[in-house]
């Protein structure tokens, strides 16, 4: 058996929130891109351990491009 892509308006859909507990009230992040869903999950976050990775993350994402 084959595995066929999901498509909407002949867009691939790609799985970008793993859901462990649905929270249904928290807002939905709408991206295609891993570094800018990362950045803004650790923006969302309010721990200086969020902080400090956030400026880990944005210099990795330099090194990356």
């Amino acid at each position: 058996m084959a595995i066929k892509a999901l498509e909407i308006n002949s867009k691939v859909i790609h799985l970008m929130k793993p859901v462990t507990s649905a929270d249904y009230t928290a807002k939905t992040v709408l991206t295609n891109s891993a570094w800018e869903y990362v950045e803004l999950w650790l923006k969302r976050q309010n721990s200086d351990k969020a902080k400090r990775a956030l400026f880990y993350w944005n210099q990795a994402c330099n090194f990356n491009s």
